[in-house]
């Protein structure tokens, strides 16, 4: 079994009947998401997120406002470098820049995450 953190990628072995457990301590452990909002061409939104999902696990990518090519980044707090890391190496490919977050939003789990 295999974890990505800050300090790379870490091998843990777990024995069979501890695995539930094991998950489940994963699973409660902090759900802190950092967002990162960002404005871009509209034709470029795909491929920001088949980029940063391709990194499993380092983030989700939100559409917040496809007319005005608005989206949030969601990352968790210890893998924040790895996903500005990759934000900077596509400024190549594709132009971006972040702005704070909107006042309204149409997407249903960016207000869920908000009302907790």
């Amino acid at each position: 079994m295999f974890f990505l953190t800050s300090e790379g990628v870490v091998a843990t072995i777990v024995p069979y009947r501890e695995r539930r457990f094991f998950y489940q301590d994963r699973l409660t452990m902090t759900t802190e998401l950092i967002e990162i909002y960002l404005r871009l061409q509209r034709e470029d939104i795909a491929l920001l997120k088949f980029i940063i999902e391709a990194y499993e696990g380092i983030g989700l990518v939100r559409t917040i406002d496809r007319k005005k090519a608005t989206v949030v980044v969601l990352a968790m707090p210890d893998l924040l470098h790895h996903v500005r890391a990759v934000l900077e190496s596509l400024r190549e490919h594709i132009e971006w820049y972040e702005i704070p977050a909107p006042t309204e939003q149409d997407d249903w789990l960016m207000q869920r995450v908000h009302e907790e």
